[in-house]
């Protein structure tokens, strides 16, 4: 039984490997662009709902 989650194991962390891989050629490694925009979205609505 032991030897089957490892295999598992394996298999998981090879699918997760090639996904990396495939997000590194499509994205590249910055951060993407809709991250900055969440973030700068989220600070003016908390701006708008700030109590007076």
């Amino acid at each position: 039984m032991k030897k089957f989650f490892k295999r598992i194991g394996k298999k998981l962390n090879a699918y997760f490997e090639r996904l990396a891989e495939s997000n590194n050629k499509l994205y590249g490694n910055k951060r993407l662009d809709c991250c900055d925009m969440n973030n700068k979205q989220s600070k003016i609505t908390h701006q708008y709902t700030k109590e007076v």
